[in-house]
């Protein structure tokens, strides 16, 4: 077992850059294809570009995640599919889209290769995005889990 290699980097979509129920739900989608990027690699870098910094539960994806490459350690798994957005604009405030996250299984792995920790199971959830759009384009305000 070795670190993923030559994972592409996500390119944001032409129709994420409009202040549209299109542009919404391509913003959520490629936020989630940035947030699986970082997953495999451990790169930030556009999670934290596109997030606003009062986002609690990006903060703590941050911390997860910094923490699961720290040290020389590595994840195995954790790509996240994006089947559907379902977004609802509302000009002038924040928006919402509902998306479905497939996720694949998570290992954190040592150094040498050893399983660090219980792996986390694979998931299928539907998640509630809050963004806003704004001179910079989108940013993701908040997400959770629908229950």
């Amino acid at each position: 077992m070795r670190k993923a290699q030559n994972v592409p980097v996500p390119v944001l979509p032409e129709a994420a850059k409009a202040n549209t129920e299109e542009g919404l739900e391509a913003f959520a989608m490629y936020w989630f294809q940035t947030l699986s990027y970082a997953y495999e690699t451990g790169d930030l870098t556009d999670v934290q570009r596109m997030s606003a910094p009062d986002c609690g539960l990006c903060t703590n994806l941050e911390t997860v995640l910094t923490a699961a490459w720290a040290d020389s350690k590595w994840i195995v798994g954790g790509r996240i599919e994006t089947p559907v957005a379902e977004g609802k604009l509302e000009v002038g405030k924040s928006s919402q889209v509902k998306v479905q996250t497939i996720q694949q299984l998570i290992e954190v792995r040592r150094a040498d290769g050893s399983l660090f920790q219980d792996p986390t199971n694979a998931s299928n959830r539907a998640m509630l995005v809050v963004a806003a759009f704004g001179a910079n384009g989108w940013t993701l305000i908040d997400f959770g889990l629908i229950s």
